[in-house]
């Protein structure tokens, strides 16, 4: 006598392209903040450094639901850095911002 197992997955109307989009900006997200956190331990990180281990999903999922196009905008905290790499910010942006360089431009969600 053999069971069949089923497995459902509700995925709220997203599809596998969309999927794979926030995995990947849930990996950079934890990623980046992996790579600051060296900066911050080798004092290249000015100022405090606050990371949203474990918290991921929430930023990514808010700013993925937004609609920017129709005037929506991101308008993040700390432990938010998932949220302005959705809305259009590079990881370059951040680790500019992070160490304070001049470099670092002003990112507009298009």
């Amino acid at each position: 006598m053999t069971a069949e197992i089923t497995t459902t997955t509700n995925t709220h109307g997203l599809g596998k392209d969309e999927l794979l989009e926030i995995d990947y900006f849930l990996r950079l997200t934890r990623t980046l903040e992996e790579r600051l956190v060296a900066l911050f331990r080798q004092t290249k990180v000015i100022g405090g450094l606050y990371r949203s281990l474990g918290q991921e999903g929430e930023s990514v999922a808010a700013a993925y639901a937004l609609e920017y196009e129709k005037g929506d905008v991101v308008q993040p905290l700390i432990r938010n850095m998932g949220s302005i790499l959705v809305a259009g910010a590079t990881p370059v942006d951040i680790i500019h911002q992070y160490m304070a360089r001049a470099t670092a431009r002003r990112v507009v969600a298009s």
